[in-house]
């Protein structure tokens, strides 16, 4: 319970500047800026694992039984990246480009994702929710900061692209620890011996930009197929609703490792039944803190338009919860085919839903894709899973989501929250 703690907390400070601090950038931020770094920050998610070759899963598989591999694939990728980012930094006195600044900050992340995954599995959670800890410090001190000698500074989308790049610092000295470690020739012999580890990776490489699509290329339709106005709006309540992907962040960290470590108290409904209580207690604080800062907006966003957004989005981000128990399953077997197919055809489903239901409905119809791709994702997780183990239906979560909903929007249909209507 200490371990899945500290991953929670140390998941919000990994992913607070998407989670929490982003929202807060709202009140700065016009409505259609908002939307425009909003999708900035898609795009490098995007890429990251890509220019990462997914080593950070190699990491977390390996770690354990080929550790001299593992750290060695680590170091190389760590001397090419610091190489790129010394030529994108020169490159950008000469070239003010957007897209260096975000090459940049897509390569610092990449960085910051592979040896924070490294000092997770090899450190324990405690070096790792330092090193996070660390990050949002960064920060949210460099924000704070030029928040207070001149506000302006950070309305300007160049400069928040260059402030969320350098919290990335926070690893630099990990990073220096274990990228001087090997001799070239020692790490390149160690590498061509056991390159074809890579290909567990890279096989999973489907999986991971399929994420991507379920979970983050919808602002790309958004903004194809509505305004930037709508973009701001969909980015906004979005941003609001993935707030609970603070937990799923740390269940995607704790969840496949705690299944590797110890499958059968994993498998136990006892474990089920802690999990399932956990995850829906959280949801329902999220909630409310997801009603509490509409109410701050309101003068700002039309708010019943915002929570039946983020609240459709919200329920998503549930069955997601879901999906990291099911699929922990597949990851345990080394299932990377399962788990790309699984991926791709939701992703797939996800994009001719945001296509066919975002022309019809608008943003409310790009989130409802997103709720039904979820709850098709860990259907399919649950149902592969269940090929080979004994597995707990799914039949109490989704019973939770659907008394919860209709008691709360009978609730706030009767009722005003600090005056304000939600429904």
């Amino acid at each position: 319970m200490r371990n899945f703690i500290l991953y929670g907390l140390a998941s919000a400070f990994n992913r607070g500047g998407v989670f929490l601090i982003l929202p807060l950038l709202a009140a700065l931020l016009s409505v259609v800026d908002y939307g425009k770094f909003s999708l900035y920050m898609t795009v490098v998610q995007l890429l990251v694992p890509l220019i990462s070759l997914n080593i950070s899963l190699l990491v977390g598989r390996e770690i354990y039984e080929k550790p001299i591999v593992v750290k060695s694939f680590v170091v190389l990728f760590n001397r090419f990246s610091i190489f790129t980012i010394i030529v994108f930094f020169t490159l950008n006195f000469f070239i003010r480009n957007i897209i260096l600044l975000i090459l940049i900050y897509t390569f610092l992340e990449a960085i910051f994702l592979v040896n924070s995954t490294y000092i997770r599995f090899k450190y324990g959670a405690d070096q790792f929710f330092y090193v996070c800890f660390f990050k949002i410090f960064i920060l949210s001190f460099l924000l704070g900061s030029f928040f207070i000698y001149d506000k302006q500074i950070i309305v300007s989308i160049k400069n928040l692209i260059m402030i969320f790049s350098f919290s990335n610092l926070s690893i630099v000295y990990y990073l220096v620890k274990t990228s001087f470690s090997f001799s070239f020739k020692r790490m390149f012999v160690i590498i061509s011996n056991y390159k074809s580890m890579l290909l567990f990776s890279i096989g999973l490489l489907p999986h991971t930009l399929s994420q991507w699509v379920s979970s983050s290329s919808d602002r790309f339709f958004v903004k194809l197929y509505t305004n930037d106005i709508e973009l701001g709006y969909y980015s906004f309540s979005y941003s609001l609703a993935a707030i609970f992907m603070i937990v799923n962040s740390s269940l995607a960290l704790g969840i496949p490792q705690l299944c590797v470590k110890n499958f059968i108290y994993f498998n136990s409904k006892k474990f089920y039944s802690i999990f399932f209580s956990l995850v829906s207690i959280l949801w329902v604080l999220f909630l409310i803190i997801y009603i509490g800062i509409l109410y701050y907006f309101s003068d700002k966003y039309d708010v019943k338009y915002i929570f039946k957004i983020g609240y459709v989005i919200l329920v998503g981000m549930y069955f997601l919860s879901f999906y990291y128990y099911y699929s922990s399953f597949l990851f345990y077997d080394r299932a990377s085919k399962k788990l790309s197919y699984i991926t791709f055809f939701v992703a797939v489903l996800n994009v001719s839903l945001v296509v066919l239901l975002t022309p019809l409905f608008g943003i409310l119809g790009t989130a409802f894709s997103t709720l039904i791709s979820y709850l098709i994702y860990v259907l399919m997780s649950y149902k592969h899973a269940s090929v080979n183990y004994t597995v707990t239906n799914l039949y109490a979560p989704l019973s939770f989501i659907v008394i919860i909903s209709v008691s709360i929007f009978v609730f706030l249909y009767f009722f005003k929250i600090g005056g304000v209507s939600y429904v």
